[in-house]
């Protein structure tokens, strides 16, 4: 009786087998998917504080006028 319970529990995929199957796919997805946007994100946030801090607490119509004069001189022309 004993072997027969072995038997059985070798054969084929348990539920958590497949649990964990899952929890290492949506780790992967998050990881292609999202761990890019948020450090893209922070990159962005910290160019932002950078031109606040440089245009002295600016409005938002300041700071993107000085992204924008920063960029075209900052422009490589082909």
């Amino acid at each position: 009786m004993n072997s027969k319970i072995i038997k059985k529990a070798r054969s084929g995929g348990t539920f958590i087998d497949i649990l964990f199957f899952l929890a290492i796919a949506i780790g992967i997805y998050v990881a292609v998917v999202y761990v890019p946007y948020i450090y893209k994100s922070q990159e962005l946030q910290a160019i932002i504080k950078d031109y606040t801090f440089r245009t002295g607490g600016a409005g938002p119509d300041k700071i993107r006028a000085a992204v924008i004069e920063d960029a075209k001189k900052n422009s490589i022309s082909i």
